[in-house]
């Protein structure tokens, strides 16, 4: 099946790639890929002239309930079954533990006769499968230190900064064909790691990252459903999100919940600012009127199509901007 085109993605080559060995494994699992979980393995498992991964570090974000999971457990087999060394983290231990015993509950009906030890205590959990293993790290600079891996799985990236690369790259730093996967929906001004990475895959000029962004663009009308069918790679598909689901969440949801959940798509206050945009909401004042000294701003925009002229002065005892 077809998958709707990415809002960005990164372009196929006729490089050869361990997608197709990917989607074996998933049947294997009982796992019908969608159309976009395959143009995810096909190009994130590119290979290059010397047999290595093409890319070091692959970036997935696609709405709620569209099979991030799934496509994460079949890229956690592969690597298993290579016997490879996979570390998987989310936004806390608790949830990384969740994930991590759903991706064992879904490996063993295919390859349970394969399992060489499976350890649940709190804390050490780990899955040991034909010489490879599979563990749960804790999302912080130290849950990751003393271990070597092949592949690690940061999901709900929107939940991290920058410093849980820092402490989880070093493990990958002596294995030549490691990959770093991240995977979520979209975030908002706290999400560091994934705008990071977000802004790297949007300009597409990294050499080792590949970047998949399944959303509304910003101008996007939210009640469209043509925009639903873009933005909601899964939608109508067999087993995928149901277009009534869609049309009821538009009902009854708040709207920066469908925009972001849904849709996929950043709020506009995702960015950084000097001011805390929120709190800049809270103190608009329609009455105010202008002090007697003045002070004016005007920003023109490098492509000059548009500007920004604001206004301050003080008054009564208040700064008043406009």
């Amino acid at each position: 099946m077809t998958a709707p085109a990415p809002l960005y993605g990164t372009p196929a080559s006729d490089a050869a790639s361990h997608g197709p060995r990917l989607a074996q494994v998933a049947e294997l699992m009982g796992l019908d890929l969608f159309g976009w979980q395959r143009q995810v393995a096909d190009v994130g498992l590119e290979r290059d002239e010397f047999g290595h991964y093409r890319y070091r570090t692959v970036g997935v974000s696609v709405g709620r309930q569209n099979g991030k999971t799934a496509l994460a457990s079949a890229r956690i087999a592969l690597e298993l079954l290579a016997g490879r060394h996979v570390a998987y983290t989310a936004q806390d231990r608790n949830m990384a533990r969740h994930k991590w015993e759903e991706t064992v509950a879904m490996l063993r009906p295919a390859f349970g006769s394969r399992f060489e030890f499976e350890r649940r205590a709190n804390g050490n959990e780990c899955l040991g499968l034909a010489g490879g293993t599979f563990r749960v790290v804790t999302p912080s600079r130290e849950g990751a230190r003393g271990l070597t891996l092949d592949l690690v799985i940061i999901d709900e990236a929107m939940a991290h900064s920058m410093d849980l690369v820092g402490a989880l790259s070093p493990t990958m730093a002596t294995r030549p064909d490691a990959q770093m996967w991240i995977l979520s929906n979209a975030g908002t001004h706290k999400s560091e790691m994934l705008r990071h990475y977000r802004d790297l895959g949007r300009a597409g000029e990294s050499p080792s990252l590949a970047w998949f962004e399944w959303a509304a663009a910003e101008e996007d009308d939210p009640a469209d459903v043509e925009v639903w069918h873009r933005a909601i790679p899964t939608l109508a598909e067999k087993h995928g999100v149901t277009l009534e689901a869609v049309t009821d969440y538009h009902a009854t949801m708040q709207p920066d919940l469908f925009d972001s959940e849904m849709l996929n798509r950043w709020p506009l206050d995702a960015a950084d600012y000097a001011l805390d945009i929120n709190r800049w909401n809270t103190l608009v004042d329609l009455d105010a009127i202008h002090g007697d000294q003045l002070s004016i701003g005007v920003d023109i925009h490098p492509s000059r199509d548009c500007s920004s002229i604001a206004i301050a002065s003080i008054t009564s005892g208040r700064y008043f901007v406009e």
